[in-house]
């Protein structure tokens, strides 16, 4: 709509917009698919509380117990109603029998059941902050069990779109060599880009600039930064010592994150992988619409 408007003549209708957007982008319109947008304008797409280059994901942001930042632009903070949002998700997908062969769809469900579990990540990590301030291991076990389950689920997902794929991105970084020598330096400069940003000394304020919520990064990266900090805090919590890792708020104060152990071991293992050289497979797109229900069901989004 935005690119509508630039040469548009008169004011346009965003209702009827709409709905000739559901018929151009899944074959056909639809009031369950229509219901679905109406919730998704009421949230993560309503005209307020956001602001450009601040949307974060608390996934991707170094382990800490509430990250309040991503990159050194992004915030963590979710600004809409997330069970709201979960209920567009199940009604989106109540639809997959019917729209499960357009492309536009299956894409959609995919994004859609993604930015779900991103957002359980965030609400679970405040719960795993607020137990461990409370000094409740079992509760503090049992959150960390379920918010690496919960990556391993959204690996998956983001599996069966080739445009959420870190084999992509690397394969495509690969394809542009002409030799294994510059095939090895674009691997290395693809996976930094998307990780530590090239600032690799010890001021490492650009961390996580180019975040992206991807299969591969979140199994391989986010994944082992989070399951390295459950392990080490839990840790320190059942020998009664304090576990340091500093808070990323502000930017200055980004650099300040790998001067504790713990983020210097961060940080070591960001620099290990940025330089682990690995071909993978090409990705292709699969049918999303079993996994997406299935882990629909076992996070009991929407429900």
């Amino acid at each position: 709509m935005q690119f509508e408007l630039l040469t548009a003549s008169e004011n346009i209708d965003c209702s009827k917009w709409l709905d000739n957007y559901i018929e151009r982008r899944y074959g056909k319109y639809s009031e369950t698919l229509r219901k679905t947008w109406d919730m998704l304008l009421e949230t993560c797409y309503k005209n307020d509380g956001y602001h450009e280059n601040e949307v974060g994901s608390a996934l991707a942001a170094r382990p800490q117990f509430m990250p309040v930042r991503t990159g050194p632009c992004c915030y963590t903070k979710i600004y809409y109603d997330t069970d709201l949002f979960e209920k567009a998700v199940a009604v989106f997908a109540s639809a997959a029998e019917e729209f499960g062969k357009a492309d536009g769809y299956q894409y959609d469900l995919c994004d859609l059941v993604r930015q779900a579990l991103s957002n359980r990540f965030n609400t679970n990590q405040k719960k795993f902050a607020k137990a461990y301030e409370n000094r409740d291991i079992s509760a503090v076990k049992e959150i960390s069990e379920t918010q690496l389950a919960l990556l391993k689920d959204l690996d998956l997902l983001l599996s069966h779109r080739s445009e959420f794929c870190l084999s992509r991105w690397i394969g495509d970084s690969h394809r542009l060599a002409a030799d294994d020598t510059e095939r090895k330096y674009f691997d290395l400069n693809a996976r930094t880009l998307i990780t530590l940003w090239g600032d690799m000394n010890n001021t490492n304020i650009l961390h996580d600039y180019a975040w992206r919520e991807w299969s591969g990064l979140v199994g391989e990266f986010y994944f082992t930064r989070w399951q390295m900090f459950y392990n080490d805090s839990i840790a320190a919590l059942e020998q009664g010592v304090e576990f340091k890792v500093h808070c990323t708020e502000d930017f200055a104060g980004r650099a300040k994150y790998i001067e504790s152990p713990f983020g210097r071991s961060i940080f070591d293992f960001e620099k290990q992988w940025v330089h682990a050289y690995k071909e993978y497979p090409y990705p292709e797109d699969s049918d999303v619409t079993e996994t997406a229900n299935n882990l629909i069901d076992i996070w009991k989004i929407g429900k």
